[in-house]
């Protein structure tokens, strides 16, 4: 994947009216990620969009397992998107790419805004979370329906501090497909199968779901 001219303009003028505060993208990388050179081809394409408000660095995951715990990283390859380094829960378990890639960008800006656009009701809901979630959205890149799972997944863990967002690769996370029965996507998993549905929910939807999943309901 290379970004058309087309692409760059579009981005640059996104990034130059969303990006508030520094992105910083943490890179858990693992032996045999056979899309890293194209994350990071995009990735070096990317960044001089930004105008100095995103950077990228990446880490060998069995050599930086003292990083990893500190991002609560548990599998890699793993893209944690930081506000300038400061975890708000938002990451995706493999490449960003296909339909994904507009979640990617949309992450990017979220995380640097450090707020969301949800709704006062949802904000409510996910406000009473008081304890640590895992949200695992499974997706492909030929999922059209997959991105606004993934978004509302990293929307929910930038307004609770307790709620983890991961959008996970179907295809390069098979193990983990394969333990949760995904055969049908975007998949969502949460605190490793404490409940789980199939489908793009709406916001509202999704965090009652949430909730049931920590007896809240």
């Amino acid at each position: 994947m290379v970004l058309s001219s087309e692409d760059k303009k579009y981005i640059e003028e996104l990034f130059n009216k969303e990006l508030k505060e520094h992105v910083r993208l943490i890179i858990f990388k693992k032996e045999g990620w056979k899309y890293f050179e194209n994350l990071k081809e995009v990735l070096d394409e990317l960044t001089p969009l930004a105008n100095g408000l995103l950077s990228y660095e990446t880490y060998e995951y069995e050599k930086s397992r003292n990083l990893a715990n500190e991002y609560k990283v548990d599998k890699a390859p793993m893209i944690v998107i930081t506000q300038n380094g400061r975890d708000l829960g938002v990451r995706f378990a493999g490449t960003p790419f296909g339909y994904e890639f507009s979640a990617f960008l949309e992450a990017i800006i979220n995380v640097s805004r450090g707020r969301t656009d949800l709704n006062d009701e949802v904000k409510e809901l996910i406000s009473k979370v008081d304890r640590p979630v895992k949200i695992e959205v499974y997706v492909t890149p030929s999922c059209p329906y997959c991105p606004n799972a993934v978004i509302t997944a990293h929307k929910f863990a930038i307004e609770n501090e307790n709620v983890i967002g991961e959008g996970v690769e179907t295809y390069e996370h098979e193990n983990l497909a394969n333990r949760y029965g995904v055969s049908a996507v975007p998949h969502v998993v949460i605190n490793e199968g404490a409940r789980m549905f199939v489908g793009a929910y709406p916001p509202k939807e999704f965090a009652l779901e949430v909730l049931r999943a920590i007896g809240k309901l």
